[in-house]
């Protein structure tokens, strides 16, 4: 791997033509040259009306027929996309609009257009694409970039969530190469939010906060061993924070703490240390998802 360089050969980018698509249109123009994206596919899908999903045989059928897709609208998709995105020239793009289910119909897309990032919004205060996020980020083969609308365009402060498995490291090494291609440097921060034992079940010659001092002394350790091997040479310029978790649960820590350091891209692997593959998409990385409403996350595979 480069470690100077992250680059997208192909980016699959899911509007659904609401307000919101007017924000992600606006992030896009910011991060599509630090992602160096070579080429763009834009993708609407239009749900089924509910009522045909009740209709079974002939009678479904026939329904069915009266719904055809008016040509105009991917003239419009597309017209809507050029003036809202600048310099589309130096990519290639292609549009397209579906009817089916969202999820699956984004999931073939990434397989048939062997797409490396999906980019998705998520709007803010509503959960109406929240079992779309949730199925993208278990089952998407890609990276995944989600943009909430409060999302802002600028990248001064980078955020790894760390568990020191190898997708946290991944996650590490790609916030270093997007670093190299800022015009500005930012900060970049990792950290690990971790909890103390239960020791009701414990018989343990020591106290709560002489446990807790062996565990932090621990974390330390396990984070210069970290930074060594997925980013040697660099330990002394990332910011690192072993955090113990409080009354939240783990995302509500780790949502909590970049509002306190102000995130403006949160950078997670897409698995954890569980032999369970969907363990921390499961666990942290789902509801960290679903509670964020600030900072764009971007999940690596």
């Amino acid at each position: 791997m480069n470690m100077h360089e992250f680059n997208i050969n192909q980016a699959l980018v899911c509007f659904d033509l609401s307000d919101s698509d007017e924000k992600l249109s606006e992030y896009l123009n910011f991060i599509t040259p630090k992602l160096h994206i070579a080429s763009l596919f834009f993708l609407h899908v239009i749900k089924k009306p509910d009522f045909l999903s009740a209709m079974t045989g002939a009678e479904k059928t026939n329904i069915h027929s009266e719904f055809v897709l008016n040509e105009d609208i991917l003239k419009l998709f597309r017209k809507n996309i050029e003036s809202k995105i600048s310099n589309l020239g130096d990519h290639f793009t292609e549009y397209e609009i579906q009817e089916g289910s969202p999820a699956n119909k984004i999931l073939e897309a990434v397989e048939e257009h062997h797409a490396d990032l999906v980019v998705i919004g998520k709007k803010s205060g509503t959960d109406s694409n929240g079992f779309l996020l949730k199925s993208l980020s278990r089952h998407c083969k890609s990276n995944l970039l989600i943009v909430p609308t409060q999302a802002q365009q600028k990248i001064e402060n980078i955020f790894v969530a760390i568990d020191f498995s190898e997708n946290s490291g991944k996650a590490l090494q790609k916030a270093i190469q997007l670093n190299y291609q800022l015009r500005e440097a930012a900060k970049i921060s990792c950290f690990h939010v971790y909890e103390m034992p239960d020791l009701s079940y414990y018989k343990i010659n020591k106290t709560y906060d002489q446990l807790r001092n062996i565990i932090e002394a621990d974390m330390n350790e396990a984070f210069e061993r970290f930074l060594k091997k997925y980013a040697p040479d660099m330990g002394d310029m990332i910011q690192k924070k072993s955090i113990l978790r409080t009354q939240l649960s783990t995302a509500g820590q780790l949502v909590s703490l970049c509002d306190e350091y102000k995130a403006d891209l949160v950078i997670m692997g897409a698995k954890g240390h569980s032999a369970i593959n969907s363990f921390l998409i499961g666990s942290i990385t789902e509801k960290f998802i679903q509670m964020n409403e600030k900072s764009a996350v971007l999940i690596v595979r």
